[in-house]
């Protein structure tokens, strides 16, 4: 998804186009996959080992595929596969159960789909770490609701710049085409894993964080929202996001708006934000008024 345009009025470099922060990018991505496998924490498992004398029934009604899928959903909910755990490879699963490809990686595809494993390229299929689930009916910020889960939090900050409001982004925040406001661009790493990018902006009043917390700052300067109202959608990756958060394009993410506002009705923040789709999980609490 592109990013609401607004014009310019400062010399900061737009990040997408700075080669110092694609070379930043793809040297993240290269200390992760060093890390994992200094580590010594990933784990590759055969499926003579995952599976002893399990045979797939072809005159069930459950497709065969989806035998397979069940089987490799068990072994991660009973935690015999754990997050990190490299699965066989198709070709090892296929001549294990004795199925097609077409069989194993339908199985594996939905498995993906469901964000259970990864495909990473060169290292084969992946099982990924528990959903991150957030709850909804708060206010609290990112920073908050990741430390209060015992998570470890860090932000990198792409772009920090005054500009223009254009027509999405003076809806947004209430101004009139064309206002100042203040642009945040961040990405947001959970465990050192790229987690959120987020494209903030703020009315002119505001300012601008100096890289404590948003809501931290806005709380300092006596701007603590104390209404929101967010849209969640689902969406695809492009090639910008895919880049920023270190997943292939198409993959599925949720973008997340919210527009915050003031106890005297002002809006403080309208932020636009993509989470990938295969980590996150969001909870709702409703009840009858």
């Amino acid at each position: 998804m592109a990013r609401p345009m607004t014009a310019r009025i400062s010399t900061t470099s737009s990040p997408a186009a700075s080669s110092p922060v694609a070379a930043a990018l793809s040297s993240d991505a290269r200390q992760e996959s060093d890390r994992l496998n200094a580590s010594g924490s990933v784990r590759s498992r055969d499926s003579q080992g995952l599976f002893p004398g399990v045979i797939l029934d072809k005159d069930h009604s459950l497709p065969l595929y989806s035998q397979l899928e069940q089987l490799v959903r068990g072994k991660i909910r009973d935690n015999v596969l754990r997050p990190g755990d490299l699965l066989p490879s198709e070709k090892e699963l296929k001549e294990h159960f004795g199925v097609s490809r077409v069989t194993v990686r339908t199985a594996l595809q939905n498995l993906v789909r469901d964000g259970l494993i990864r495909r990473a390229r060169g290292r084969g299929s992946e099982v990924n770490p528990p959903k991150i689930e957030v709850d909804l009916s708060g206010l609290e910020g990112f920073a908050e609701a990741m430390k209060a889960r015992g998570f470890q939090v860090r932000t990198r900050v792409l772009n920090a710049e005054a500009a223009v409001a254009g027509e999405e982004v003076a809806e947004g925040l209430g101004v009139s085409l064309g206002a100042h406001v203040w642009h945040l661009e961040r990405l947001r790493f959970v465990n050192d894993e790229r987690m959120v990018h987020v494209h903030t902006y703020l009315p002119e009043f505001a300012g601008i964080p100096d890289g404590s917390s948003l809501y931290d700052f806005l709380r300092g300067r006596g701007l603590s929202p104390s209404r929101t109202e967010e849209f969640l959608e689902a969406v695809q990756a492009d090639a910008v996001l895919a880049t920023r958060l270190s997943v292939p394009a198409g993959q599925s993410l949720l973008r997340r708006v919210r527009r915050s506002q003031l106890a005297d009705g002002r809006v403080v923040e309208y932020t636009v934000g993509h989470y990938r789709g295969d980590r996150y999980r969001y909870r709702f609490q409703l009840s009858r008024s």
